[in-house]
């Protein structure tokens, strides 16, 4: 896209320090909760305060609410810019396309892209999750939007090439993690976003010094470099992604707690976010966000992502002079924070050795080691394009395909293993190589290829909180043990799984060229 036209752009590649304020619409235009974010809003363009961009959450918590367009309409006429949260929990891919086409309607082309909380409530009970895309597919999806997407012939009204879309798409980071498998998939999923052509990002809401410290100075450092250096494989390293990483506006996810809301932090109620033991008791909840706002500015932060603040105007007001205070006397970081046997400082880590094993707990889950080569042994020789045998099964692949009840009855045969040893849930288009042959597909939550949510908490997945591991979790111990984790960083696109495959076998698939494989060989 042109970024040179785009007015968050020119912000963000501005020398301002940047404040994004996140509201959260209500179930109606109607509500009290509406009218008075319009209110709010109209008093801070009144004082010309410091506020240019407010964000739109997009049904948040998994609750229904105000589709975000509806606000984003709104700041726009009143002279904000507006950025439209957009998840993939409530849509499918053709939905997600249909509104994307609205918003480039409704000139809504700032998106900050997220795979979306699982929904918790619904009529008659919860809906259906969906996350057909997950964040980095949609990334995907938009760029080719971006570029103007090519119809296939066959498709009513193609043959034709649709015209570019000026989207300006972001996406978030959880650097704040308790467990050494969630941050690493973390740090991947971050680079995969920016290969995806996220132009700018905002991190999870974190209240921890040293999370901050840690994901700013990677990518100061030079990210590839270190994640090169900590995996032993130079083929990692790219100085052209370390020099556009160190230029992505990156800003930091705060949010305004009291006592109620850290009570239900600390209870993991709101998924993903995490909470320094020490920093539960809340004494001046406008001055713990100053200090945060200070801190990620000293760090090098491009702004702050404001969330949870009340619609008050005297409570940013407040929030502003007690920020520049800090400004103005400069307190040492170390001080302002305190520190402590667990967290000394928050200085720029020297190394990835520092930063996976400072303040981690033990991984809930065994590696399984003796099961993951035995599997790659066998997906070797018979899946891998490189086996002496592949040509031989590729022939037999196209004479099974060609005789349907030999096909059936392969079908059959290959499901009744698949089901004994993965819970195989016969979407033809197998995942497993990607995911230490472990399958997303019946034992991620939201069925997500390229790595898990930011959802976890101490290993367990977000939907099923200290019952069940997170898939990616697991997946982190086989191919740490089997010192294999450098293959994540090589695939930095995993395509949606196809649906036209479903109840086919993917092992023919495979070999006729029909599954998600043939896409990552292109």
């Amino acid at each position: 896209m042109n970024q040179q036209k785009n007015e968050l752009a020119l912000l963000f590649n501005s020398s301002e320090f940047v404040i994004t304020f996140e509201l959260v619409p209500s179930r109606s235009t109607r509500t009290r909760q509406y009218k008075d974010i319009i209110n709010f809003i109209s008093k801070v363009s009144k004082e010309n305060l410091p506020i240019k961009v407010f964000t739109i959450t997009d049904n948040a918590g998994g609750n229904p609410t105000l589709t975000p367009s509806v606000l984003g309409n709104d700041l726009k006429t009143m002279g904000f810019i507006p950025i439209v949260h957009f998840s993939c929990k409530d849509k499918n891919r053709n939905a997600i396309e249909s509104e994307l086409l609205a918003l480039d309607r409704n000139e809504l082309h700032n998106l900050l892209i997220m795979t979306g909380d699982y929904p918790r409530y619904g009529f008659f009970g919860k809906a259906k999750p969906v996350f057909d895309l997950d964040a980095i597919s949609l990334l995907y999806l938009i760029t080719e939007i971006e570029k103007g997407i090519e119809l296939p012939s066959w498709v009513p009204g193609g043959g034709i090439k649709l015209a570019p879309i000026p989207f300006y798409k972001g996406a978030i980071v959880n650097p704040f993690k308790t467990l050494s498998a969630e941050l690493f998939w973390q740090y991947v999923k971050f680079y995969r976003k920016f290969k995806a052509k996220a132009y700018f990002f905002i991190t999870q809401v974190g209240f921890h010094p040293q999370g901050f410290a840690d994901f700013i100075g990677i990518i100061k450092l030079g990210f590839t470099r270190l994640f090169a250096e900590y995996l032993q494989d130079p083929s990692i390293y790219n100085p052209e992604d370390d020099k556009k990483l160190k230029e992505l506006p990156i800003l930091a996810g705060l949010f305004y707690v009291n006592e109620k809301i850290a009570r239900i932090f600390k209870n993991n109620n709101i998924p993903g976010i995490y909470f320094r033991d020490d920093f539960y008791n809340i004494l001046d909840p406008i001055d713990s966000l100053a200090k945060f706002m200070y801190l990620v500015k000293e760090l090098g932060y491009k702004g702050v992502h404001l969330c949870g603040l009340p619609l008050k105007l005297e409570k940013f007001q407040q929030l502003l002079e007690k920020f520049n205070n800090y400004l103005a006397k400069k307190p040492e970081l170390d001080k302002l924070f305190g520190s402590s046997p667990k967290n000394q400082g928050v200085s720029q880590p020297y190394s990835l050795y520092e930063v996976f094993n400072r303040n981690k707990k033990e991984n809930p889950v065994s590696s399984q080691i003796f099961r993951y080569k035995l599997y790659n042994v066998l997906h070797y020789l018979f899946f891998s394009k490189t086996s002496p045998i592949y040509p031989q099964l590729k022939k037999l692949a196209l004479f099974i395909d060609h005789h349907e009840r030999i096909k059936n009855f392969f079908t059959r045969t290959e499901y009744f293993f698949k089901k004994l040893l993965f819970n195989c849930q016969e979407c033809g288009d197998c995942f497993l190589p990607e995911v230490a042959y472990l399958c997303p597909q019946s034992q991620c939550a939201k069925f997500l290829v390229n790595g898990p949510c930011g959802g976890s908490w101490n290993g367990y997945c977000e939907v099923y909180p200290r019952k069940k591991i997170c898939v990616y979790v697991r997946a982190y111990e086989r191919l740490k043990k089997a010192k294999k984790l450098n293959q994540v960083f090589k695939i930095s696109f995993v395509p949606p799984r196809n649906w036209t495959l479903y109840k086919t076998s993917s092992w023919l698939n495979f070999y006729l060229d029909r599954d998600h494989h043939f896409y990552l060989t292109k």
